[in-house]
Parts: C-alpha cells; structure tokens; sequence
C-alpha cells in the first residue's frame, strides 16, 4: 500500500472525524451532566423498582446499578455511545 494514498484517505476523513468526534463529546457530556440526578437518588430507585419485572429485563436495567457513577454510566451513556460510534463507522465506510 502506498503511502500517498493513506494520506489521502485521512486528509478526506478529516473533517468528518471531528465532526463526529465532537458531536459524540457534547451528548456525552450532557448524559454526564444528568447523572446526579440519578446517582444516590432514593427517590429514583424507588421508581426504577416499582416498574414491572418484565419491563427491567427487557432494557437490562437493575435499580442497584444507578447508586454509583459507574452504574449510571454503564446503563445510561454507553449505550448512547455505541450507538453514535457506529452510527459514524458506517458513514464513513460509506
């Protein structure tokens, strides 16, 4: 593979990288943003467990996951993540 030809692909893909790069911070920041209103909330648990059984398993959500930060962010922002990156993967490849 020549070395031009790499260059060429980065150069064309730059702009979109960034594009899709700080697109995907600014909503990640935002979700971040919410978590407070999440994490060590009794309230917010307490509303998590009273949804029905069925409605828990099906989006993978368990109302112990939201007392941490690491919780919040493993049910709630990464999903949107993966989501955005590969919704980018794909139009580049494109």
């Amino acid at each position: 593979m020549r070395w031009n030809l790499v260059q060429q692909e980065l150069r064309q893909n730059r702009r979109g990288f960034w594009t899709c790069f700080l697109v995907t911070l600014l909503i990640l920041i935002l979700l971040l943003g919410k978590a407070e209103a999440f994490v060590n909330n009794p309230e917010m648990e307490q509303l998590i467990k009273g949804l029905p059984e069925g409605l828990l398993k099906a989006f993978g959500i368990e109302p112990e996951s939201f007392r941490t930060f690491e919780g919040f962010v493993a049910t709630q922002a990464y999903p949107y993540f993966i989501v955005l990156v590969s919704s980018f993967a794909t139009s580049w490849a494109a």
